[in-house]
């Protein structure tokens, strides 16, 4: 496409295929996340010539099935500590020529991850969009004009994501230590230069931490971690980690870790609630001194809470509304409705020394 102008139709046209493969996985029961890993793998594997995309218009629900379990092993194999080969047969054998060496996934992942991720963060973001779909077969069936959306230049650059919505909450097993530098390389050895910078529970007295944060470059290294999994284990040099998505479960599962005593409920919804809107610069403070102190703040916290019975505690959280983090254009759409108790973890994460956890590649 370089050197040319294209609109958002076109594109959308160029991955017909594409979507067509996306609408028949989720259609057999596909993690919706997974469903878009794999297309977004058999999309980077059609323009290196491998064009097994192109063939699943015409198979069969079973086949199809198999398909996206072959493109998930391949998923699958880019996490694992060691290198596996994945079984994919089916995909080698729609392929024109059959000449797909299994073992290209598991001895090349930074390639495999790099182009994958390239391909969800670029037009993934057009094949994925259910709306501008929907809009492309009504322009299809004449029941509307040319939309403003669909007629749009198209620019391939990356959209600029706030750290939140790609980063991961990492918690680790006790009495099982890890080092940051090992976190921060075992992606890097792995992914290539994926990571921007890990950060750790600040702790006193030696003890070890036992929660962290991993910034990725890209949301589509956070989506290929996890793979329609809310909750995964990796493994590095024989010790566990548990990763998630950084977003309020992350939040509260620290302050259940630090200080069970707080009333999480009410730190989650004070946000979001107009009754305790004028409360929201004394709950953050209340947060912030409760994980310096846990024992001290969260008696304090008590007593700072008692004008809150329990029954406007469940007020609070029934006319909650769920919030989830979209790519926005800036990063004010991701921060403006942060959860208080997130700045209270940000607050006790060692960032004295950042350099030595954020290795910068030269280019």
């Amino acid at each position: 496409m370089a050197g040319q102008m294209f609109t958002v139709r076109d594109v959308l046209y160029m991955y017909t295929d594409a979507r067509t493969a996306y609408d028949r996985f989720v259609g057999i029961g596909s993690n919706p996340e997974q469903a878009r890993n794999a297309v977004a793998l058999l999309v980077w594997l059609d323009q290196c010539n491998v064009p097994a995309i192109q063939h699943l218009p015409g198979l069969s629900p079973t086949a199809v099935s198999l398909v996206a379990a072959e493109a998930n092993s391949v998923l699958d194999c880019l996490r694992r500590p060691e290198p596996v080969v994945p079984a994919i047969p089916l995909i080698s054998a729609l392929c024109q020529d059959g000449d797909v060496d299994p073992r290209f996934f598991a001895f090349h992942q930074d390639l495999v991850v790099r182009g994958v991720a390239d391909i969800l963060d670029g037009v993934g973001s057009l094949i994925f969009d259910d709306h501008l779909n929907k809009m492309l077969r009504r322009y299809q069936t004449g029941l509307v004009g040319n939309p403003p959306e669909l007629m749009a230049t198209y620019s391939c650059l990356p959209v600029a994501v706030p750290e939140d919505c790609r980063s991961m909450f990492i918690t680790f097993s006790r009495g099982a230590p890890i080092d940051r530098e090992e976190i921060f390389d075992y992606f890097r050895q792995k992914w290539g230069d994926c990571v921007v910078r890990v950060l750790m529970e600040k702790t006193a007295g030696g003890s070890q931490p036992m929660y962290g944060r991993i910034i990725f470059r890209s949301e589509a290294f956070v989506q290929l971690v996890l793979n329609g999994e809310r909750l995964v284990k990796v493994t590095i040099r024989h010790r566990q980690i548990w990763l998630r998505k950084y977003e309020e479960s992350s939040v509260l599962l620290v302050l259940n870790l630090k200080c069970p005593d707080l009333p999480v409920d009410l730190v989650q919804q004070a946000t979001v609630c107009p009754q305790f809107s004028s409360a929201g610069p004394s709950i953050s403070r209340v947060c912030t001194q409760t994980i310096g102190d846990a024992t001290a703040g969260a008696a304090a916290a008590r007593r700072r809470f008692s004008f809150a019975s329990q029954k406007s505690i469940r007020d609070s959280a029934a006319l909650a509304a769920p919030r989830h983090c979209h790519v926005p254009t800036t990063g004010a759409a991701c921060w403006h409705h942060r959860p208080a108790a997130a700045d209270l973890m940000e607050d006790n994460i060692n960032t004295d020394n950042m350099a030595d956890s954020s290795h910068a590649v030269a280019k």
